[in-house]
């Protein structure tokens, strides 16, 4: 038996049946709530470490040079209490003792011996205003041992900073020339506090900082889940908007939540939703034309070759229905070639050949096609032209859109069947205008009667031509970027007007 090919879909099918489905990985950093989050948590953190270190800049630079300044200004102060001539010791030390006591501070008054180490103080007062009896304290001796001398006390006087086994001191030095018990003598005095930075004031800031800097985070961390979801939530509004606007739902209504970028969007969707569904009415009610307008012609072509065919006919009735035939073969191939002039206008493939034209001879060349309905159906046609008009434009198009405007006033041109042309010359430009005594035009309607076939839906159909003429002249005189419009009066006619520049620019 001869093995069968299965079906090329069947194939395919089973093919694709075959073929481990392969799972598309999910970018979870390209989301956008990721993204969302991320930035807002990053910037938050940015401000932070900005914040942290202005504060750390302050506390290492501002504030600890806040703290020289004191003790330079304690240390100038005892400096100044301590006279020229020195009767009574211990009248001196109570008098340091008080700054001592007020101000935190330990106060030291020495000597030193010709071999340049500092001899036991004279004056010794710890941070409480008590005077030490040891003769060399402790921290005396490690102040003094770790200390540049020459540049606290005889260099440049005033505060060092100096770190021992027992701490970090700040040291103010000054020496003054004295008489001591009637005995000249140098005298050192050491004013000295601990180098605590990090006392109880920075360490209430650090504390409120790191609460400031938790509270900030938590708060980043909500505010961006919470702001992400929310815009998230509107592009899903967005997206399933759009899937049911793509499925021909047209109830679907965009919104943008009160955020102006995205409430302009939505005006821009809404508008375009609305676009498409106005080109979908137009685009069933112009198939509908068309087929009918197609479907009519060709019934009288068939129906009376049919008669040809099956009847004998005298030479007068054969050569009536044969002009019959012929009259239904051209409306049909007018049809055919607006339909197809349209779709060349509005696809952007005719090309326009632009030259200085007097538009007044175009307008009567156009009125010269139209003698048969003036000698046959008593229409009368009225010109106010200006012979000296002239504008740049394409002759063969204007003569399209001549030849449809009037038509269409023809059709309209109501009891008096009169059909009114005027070319009028403006400044820098040309007005053309056609107008009929007809009915009228509704004025809700007025924007609508440039689209392909809209008056069919609304009035009689059109005695002469194929439904098409205005949307034709509309892409005409876009392309001529010419202003055109209409004005209408019910019960007094319409005016169909365009103008072409003078100027090519």
């Amino acid at each position: 038996m001869e093995e069968r090919t299965p079906p090329l879909d069947i194939a395919a099918d089973k093919k694709t049946d075959d073929k481990p489905a392969v799972k598309k990985r999910r970018n979870w950093f390209g989301s956008l709530k990721i993204k969302t989050s991320f930035t807002f948590i990053a910037f938050a953190a940015a401000i932070l470490v900005i914040l942290w270190a202005i504060f750390l800049i302050f506390i290492f630079g501002v504030y600890g040079r806040m703290l020289e300044n004191d003790l330079a200004a304690v240390g100038d102060a005892v400096a100044a209490r301590v006279p020229s001539a020195i009767e009574d010791v211990d009248s001196l030390q109570a008098t340091l003792s008080d700054h001592a006591q007020r101000d935190s501070v330990s106060i030291t008054v020495f000597t030193v011996g010709e071999d340049g180490i500092p001899n036991a103080p004279i004056i010794n007062i710890d941070t409480f205003g008590n005077s030490i009896d040891t003769e060399k304290p402790e921290s005396f001796d490690a102040i003094i041992a770790d200390i540049d001398f020459d540049d606290v006390f005889v260099k440049r006087g005033g505060v060092g900073r100096v770190s021992t086994e027992m701490g970090d001191y700040m040291c103010y030095g000054a020496k003054r020339n004295v008489s001591l018990n009637g005995e000249h003598t140098e005298l050192y005095i050491l004013v000295a506090e601990p180098d605590d930075l990090f006392n109880s004031q920075t360490m209430i800031l650090i504390y409120a900082l790191v609460v400031i800097t938790a509270v900030v985070l938590v708060g980043a961390i909500i505010s961006s889940i919470f702001m992400s979801d929310y815009q998230i939530r509107l592009l899903r509004g967005f997206s399933r908007n759009a899937k049911r606007l793509a499925e021909g739902d047209f109830d679907a209504e965009f919104s943008g939540g009160g955020y102006e970028e995205y409430d302009n969007l939505a005006s821009a969707l809404n508008a375009a939703k609305d676009s498409i569904k106005k080109t979908e009415a137009l685009q069933r009610d112009m198939i509908a034309n068309v087929s009918h307008d197609i479907r009519t012609p060709l019934t009288m072509i068939r129906a009376y070759a049919e008669m040809l065919r099956d009847m004998p006919l005298d030479p007068e009735k054969r050569e009536r229905t044969a002009e019959i035939i012929i009259a239904e073969s051209d409306r049909l191939d007018a049809l055919t070639a607006d339909i197809l002039n349209l779709s060349k206008l509005q696809a952007g493939v005719v090309e326009f050949k632009y030259e200085p034209l007097y538009i007044g001879e175009l307008a009567y060349a156009t009125l010269v096609e139209f003698e048969i309905f003036r000698t046959r159906d008593g229409v009368k046609f009225e010109t106010d032209i200006d012979d000296n008009a002239l504008a740049v434009c394409d002759s063969s198009r204007i003569f399209q859109v001549f030849y449809n405007l009037i038509i269409n006033a023809i059709n309209y041109s109501g009891d008096d069947k009169t059909v009114i042309v005027r070319v009028k010359n403006k400044e820098n430009a040309v007005r053309v205008e056609v107008a009929d005594h007809g009915k009228g035009i509704e004025p809700d309607e007025l924007d609508n009667v440039w689209d392909r076939y809209y008056r069919s839906a609304h009035t009689k159909r059109s005695a002469v031509g194929s439904g098409l003429g205005l949307s034709i002249c509309k892409s005409i005189l876009e392309a001529h970027k010419a202003e055109y419009g209409v004005t209408s009066e019910l019960g007094k006619g319409t005016t169909f007007w365009f103008e072409l520049a003078t100027k090519n620019d």
